[in-house]
């Protein structure tokens, strides 16, 4: 019986070391990581608007670069529900229609509808988003719809419907012969 405690105690000791050293390999490979790109770091949480803004000052080619996933500063804005920064991005010229590639394939209003960030949504279409633009998940007001997000759903529609308005030609009055 003392053997087989003693075995035990053996066994459950390495299995211990063994997992002692693979979550000491999985931190080493985590901190072996290269640092974020600007583009990440800029949009950061812990980042402000005026710091975002200095940043912008020094590297104004972030407004329309990407990450390696394809999104831009305002995707990320969008994606975190950051409504300054947001604010800050379109009136430094970020285009509020742009198309992230590869994963990121969607405008920054579809990423701010997935996310669920209404004051984003917001703030996207007034500064010009096209409600009606197409991504590979379909339009921003049918992935709302789907996802059971009806105050979000609700604004595009209502967004939709009063581009739609403003488009329609009017007719001129009809002259009686």
């Amino acid at each position: 019986m003392f053997y087989r405690r003693r075995k035990l105690i053996i066994v459950v000791g390495f299995i211990l070391l063994f997992i002692a050293a693979l979550g000491r390999i999985r931190i080493e490979r985590r901190y072996e990581l290269v640092p974020a790109p600007l583009i990440l770091r800029a949009i950061d949480a812990d980042t402000t608007a005026a710091q975002l803004a200095a940043i912008l000052d020094e590297n104004p080619s972030l407004i329309s670069d990407q990450d390696e996933s394809g999104a831009s500063l305002i995707h990320h804005a969008a994606r975190v529900g950051r409504p300054e920064v947001v604010k800050l991005l379109l009136r430094r010229g970020a285009d509020p229609n742009a198309m992230g590639r590869g994963f990121s394939a969607s405008t920054p209003l579809m990423t701010a509808v997935r996310s669920n960030r209404r004051d984003v949504v917001l703030m996207l279409l007034d500064g010009g988003a096209d409600p009606t633009r197409s991504t590979s998940i379909g339009t921003p007001l049918k992935f709302a719809e789907s996802e059971g997000l009806d105050e979000i759903a609700q604004i595009l529609s209502e967004t939709i419907e009063r581009l739609n308005a403003e488009e329609a030609p009017t007719s001129p009055p009809s002259r009686s012969p």
